[in-house]
């Protein structure tokens, strides 16, 4: 334990935030409370299972052929793992690879028929979703 400026006794990490709340505030020392609200506010936005799932999300389309698979199949409707092939330049086992991380991710389905596989997006909004990446990625004039 440290004892800081401000007079309270710290960890480190206290100390780290105490000169964070005086650097924000203009203040020369921070108070406890001025500390512990900090952290109370800053526990309460730490990463929960949402957080998790928008992280695997956000990994699934951060390759651009997967981009360019779900783009497919929102246009189209549904792909079957040949089709998404041809889409991509790839082998079997490489489509049915990001087609995999694209299904655990929750952002496609698939449905079988006799032997055929085919995928279908889970819900229009993740077509949204693309649409909102490709206009932050857009250039700015």
């Amino acid at each position: 334990m440290l004892e800081t400026l401000s007079g309270f006794v710290a960890s480190k990490a206290d100390e780290r935030l105490a000169r964070c709340v005086e650097a924000r505030t203009g203040r020369r020392r921070a108070s406890a409370a001025d500390v512990e609200k900090i952290r109370r506010k800053l526990r309460s936005m730490a990463p929960d299972q949402n957080a998790s799932k928008v992280a695997m999300i956000a990994r699934a389309m951060a390759d651009p052929m997967r981009v360019a698979i779900l783009k497919a199949i929102g246009s189209e409707g549904e792909l079957c793992v040949c089709e998404v092939m041809v889409l991509i330049n790839r082998s079997q086992p490489s489509a049915s690879h990001h087609l995999g991380i694209l299904r655990e991710a929750g952002l496609i389905k698939e449905s079988r028929r006799g032997k055929w596989v085919f995928y279908s997006l889970v819900d229009t909004s993740v077509l949204d979703a693309v649409r909102s990446l490709a206009q932050v990625a857009a250039p700015r004039c």
